[in-house]
């Protein structure tokens, strides 16, 4: 049975707790997906965040909460609270969180438009490597630290998440 949604408000305050918990254990975290492209109906939770260190409070807050998380190495999905809404937490470092941030803020029509862009300009979107060129040899474009730098790169104007339909 898949999860009916639920009001952005509600979403908002149920990923901000979520935030308040492992935000202590992270050196960046941020909500993204539907609910900073601000939809009025939420199906999932999606947070990007960056350990401190090897992410030992994730084990701590998975005990507390009673988790049981699935998922690879680099996204972590559990469902949370009395209402069982599906989480996922993307992984990243510091150098491919502007892509991350991007990439899982969505939407996917919005993602696809983008890869296509950065194809037309000789370039590679991807959350695994951010920007890089598609020649030999095959390089990061300099200086991506914001998604504004991505759009930039790609010859853009900057795109608010409310915006990415």
């Amino acid at each position: 049975m898949s999860f009916p949604g639920i009001s952005l408000a509600k979403a908002e305050v149920e990923a901000q707790t979520i935030v308040d918990v492992i935000g202590r254990y992270c050196t960046r975290i941020e909500v993204a997906g539907s609910i900073r492209r601000r939809k009025k109906i939420v199906n999932d939770i999606d947070i990007v965040l960056v350990w401190e260190g090897a992410g030992f409070g994730f084990a701590t807050f998975c005990r507390k909460y009673r988790i049981v998380p699935t998922g690879g190495a680099r996204i972590i999905k559990f469902k949370w609270g009395n209402m069982r809404i599906p989480v996922q937490l993307f992984q990243t470092d510091e150098a491919r969180w502007p892509s991350e941030l991007l990439i899982r803020t969505g939407s996917a029509d919005h993602n696809k438009m983008l890869c296509a862009r950065a194809r037309a300009h000789g370039l590679k979107l991807s959350v695994a490597e951010g920007v890089i060129t598609t020649g030999y040899p095959v390089t990061a474009v300099p200086d991506i630290k914001t998604e504004h730098d991505i759009f930039e790169a790609l010859k853009m104007k900057y795109a608010e998440p409310k915006d990415r339909r």
